[in-house]
């Protein structure tokens, strides 16, 4: 049978590149946006990267566990809403878990994002954007016209991590649903660790060799945008 059409397969690929289109270019952007505002407003930056990292030295298994206890049916958040006689949330067997899984892979990556952009940032010289302020620029033309176009090559480095990161969510996926999750949180990861526990390696090898393709097509353009934009300058 042919992977491309396996059902599962294809569902798989879907979930994965919803997750990828949803989750990487809102991280992407919160982080350069709050990095931006460490920058330029908060005095202790040190303190506030510190509490943005802290979520990357908790082990997985800590962070889905904290969710499975705070989303469940009869987690912290429905006992709250009982008391307050509002509605229960079925956030946990219900399409819903998928937003669940995008907060937890967020939270996860927000810390490291900030701190690359923020270093980035300290290396442009503080004239640039004094005279910017000076010609009355806002800050969506420092954004667009001087830090991105500066910054270029740490916007392709971040990206590109943020797209590896996001296929290892299947570590949270897998911890919070297990083998068979929700369908909308049925990632690549899942159908190929099924197959191989089903020692369907032709089909795994299938399609791991039809992900990195794609994955490495994309990687590639990233890199030729970034080329095209160092020659610009």
């Amino acid at each position: 049978m042919n992977v491309a059409e396996n059902e599962a397969f294809r569902l798989s690929v879907q979930n994965t590149a919803r997750f990828l289109l949803i989750s990487v270019p809102l991280l992407f952007l919160v982080s350069l946006l709050l990095a931006y505002y460490i920058n330029t407003q908060i005095v202790r930056k040190g303190l506030v990267k510190a509490v943005l990292l802290f979520p990357m030295i908790l082990p997985v298994s800590t962070t889905t566990l904290f969710c499975r206890i705070l989303f469940d049916n009869a987690g912290i958040l429905n006992g709250a809403f009982q008391k307050l006689g509002m509605d229960t949330l079925r956030l946990m067997d219900t399409g819903s878990v998928f937003w669940v899984l995008v907060a937890l892979y967020f939270w996860k990556n927000i810390g490291f994002c900030v701190v690359l952009w923020s270093a980035a940032m300290e290396a442009i010289p503080k004239e640039i954007f004094e005279a910017a302020r000076l010609d009355g620029a806002g800050f969506v033309t420092k954004v667009m016209r001087i830090i991105l176009p500066l910054l270029s090559t740490s916007a392709f480095i971040i990206l590109l991590l943020l797209i590896l990161n996001s296929f290892k969510v299947f570590r949270e996926s897998y911890m919070l649903a297990g083998n068979y999750p929700h369908r909308s949180i049925y990632m690549t990861q899942n159908i190929f660790n099924n197959w191989f526990q089903s020692f369907s390696i032709e089909k795994m090898a299938a399609g791991a060799v039809l992900v990195a393709f794609v994955l490495a097509i994309f990687v590639l353009l990233l890199q030729r945008q970034l080329i095209k934009k160092v020659y610009e300058k």
